[in-house]
């Protein structure tokens, strides 16, 4: 029986997925593996594929690999030296902030926002993420930004897409936490859509997604749904 999650063709024992609606998704997994790995991870979740890079890993107690998976190339987190601009479209600091860090960015990237003429602008010398939270907030209604599963950069104002998993029930809700939690073969739910579902007593509901989390396990797989 093939494993419901697998990274770089390994099978993953159990671990967790986490996909913000802004910033960087990353994953903590327990690998069927005793070595040591490094570079491009691509993660098979069901029928969804992530791109990522390994970053901290190594064997636990048991020698078994416990790895981090970081979306896209994992350089957020660079520090990028200062560098000022003159009138100039988004489109030229965002990508030599994202050059800077070896991201590349989204086709689907809005073209709006990387349109939008700056007078000036300067970025101090901080980390990518920090730069491109800087830079967004000089646009009109401040537009958001964050790594999809394919490993590129988005950057836009959200539009909450309609999604849904048919005939899949809640198998909890906590409302005082704005959190759902479903068991599904096939969890195809991101930040930034707007899911709907039916609550047993209630009916259908539709939540603004905020942040996923996959939890995998020997005997079961759960995904939590945070919504706004």
């Amino acid at each position: 029986m093939p494993a419901f999650c697998t990274v770089n063709g390994l099978n993953v024992l159990d671990g967790s997925i986490y996909i913000p609606r802004v910033g960087v998704w990353h994953a903590d997994l327990s690998i069927d593996s005793f070595q040591q790995v490094s570079g491009a991870a691509t993660i098979q979740l069901a029928s969804q594929t992530l791109k990522g890079t390994f970053t901290r890993n190594g064997t636990d107690v048991s020698k078994r690999l416990r790895a981090r998976v970081v979306g896209g190339a994992a350089g957020m987190a660079t520090q990028l030296g200062p560098r000022s601009y003159g009138s100039i479209q988004v489109r030229i600091p965002l990508t030599d902030a994202l050059n800077g860090a070896g991201e590349t960015l989204s086709a689907t990237a809005d073209s709006t926002v990387l349109g939008t003429q700056l007078l000036a602008w300067s970025r101090m010398q901080a980390p990518a993420s920090a730069v491109l939270a800087m830079l967004l907030q000089a646009v009109l209604n401040a537009p958001t930004w964050r790594v999809l599963l394919d490993g590129t950069v988005w950057v836009g104002y959200e539009s909450w897409p309609s999604s849904s998993l048919p005939d899949t029930v809640p198998i909890s809700a906590e409302p005082e936490k704005g959190r759902i939690t479903i068991a599904s073969d096939a969890p195809a739910v991101l930040p930034g859509t707007a899911f709907s579902y039916v609550s047993p007593g209630v009916g259908q509901l539709t939540k603004n997604i905020s942040f996923v989390q996959h939890l995998i396990r020997p005997d079961e797989t759960r995904t939590l749904l945070f919504y706004e």
